[in-house]
C-alpha cells in the first residue's frame, strides 16, 4: 500500500466526519481541527508534505491562514489545493491559533543571540556522544518539554543542530533503545519513527 494512497484514505475518512449529521456535531469533533496560522520563528515559508516527514510537496507563506482537518503528534494534515491529494501535512511546531502578524526579523536576531552558539562543533558533538553511547534493555520514557504547552524535539542525530525528524507535547511515551551522555536514542512505535530526545526532556 503507497504513503500518496495512505494519505488519501485517511484524508478521505476526515472529510467524511467533517460532514456528519448536525444532531451529531456535538458529540464529535476531529482532533485538533480548526483554524490555524503559519507562525515560523525565521518568516519562511512552511513546508507541506505529502505525508508525515515526507517529501516535500509545497510551501504556505508566514501568516498565511490555514484551515486543519486534523492536528496531533507533531503533524497536522491541511488543506492544500497545489497538492495532487488536495490535502498536505504540515509540522504542528509552525503553526498557531493566534496571527503572528508581520514578520519581525530584529526579533528574531535577538532570540538567536540570547540562545548563542555552540560551543563545540557539531561532529565533533555527535562523536563524543557516540563514544559513551551504551545498548540497553528496552524501557519507556515520556517526554517533558520545558513548558507544559511546549514542545520536544525528536532529533536525527544526538546534537541540537541536527535535522529534527518529529515534535511531541508532554507525555508521550517512546522506546529507548540506545543511551548516550546526554540522549536517548529511542522509537516511536505507533508511527516508526527513530531518532535522538535530549535527556533533559524526559521522564521515566
Amino acid at each position: 500500500m503507497s504513503k500518496r494512497f495512505l494519505t488519501m484514505l485517511l484524508a478521505a475518512v476526515m472529510m467524511t466526519a467533517l460532514f456528519l449529521p448536525a444532531a451529531m456535531a456535538d458529540d464529535y469533533s476531529l482532533i485538533g481541527s480548526g483554524t490555524y496560522y503559519i507562525s515560523t520563528p525565521t518568516g519562511q515559508p512552511l513546508n507541506v508534505r505529502d505525508y508525515p516527514g515526507g517529501e516535500v510537496v509545497g510551501s504556505v507563506a508566514y501568516g498565511a491562514k490555514i484551515e486543519a482537518l486534523f492536528n496531533e503528534n507533531g503533524w497536522a494534515l491541511i488543506n492544500f489545493e497545489d497538492a495532487e491529494a488536495k490535502v498536505g501535512f504540515v509540522s504542528s511546531r509552525y503553526i498557531s491559533k493566534k496571527d503572528p502578524g508581520p514578520f519581525d526579523p530584529e526579533a528574531t536576531k535577538e532570540l538567536i543571540a540570547s540562545i548563542g552558539q555552540e560551543t563545540m562543533d557539531p561532529l565533533e558533538e555527535i562523536n563524543a556522544e557516540f563514544e559513551g553511547s551504551t545498548l540497553v534493555e528496552s524501557y519507556i520514557i515520556r517526554t517533558r518539554p520545558t513548558r507544559s504547552s511546549g514542545w520536544v524535539d525528536l532529533r536525527w542525530a544526538p546534537t541540537q543542530g541536527s535535522a529534527i525528524v518529529a515534535t511531541y507535547r508532554a507525555g508521550k511515551e517512546l522506546k529507548v533503545i540506545r543511551e548516550t551522555p546526554n540522549w536517548y536514542q529511542v522509537e516511536d512505535t505507533a508511527l516508526g519513527n527513530v531518532g535522538f530526545i535530549k535527556k533533559a526532556f524526559t521522564d521515566q
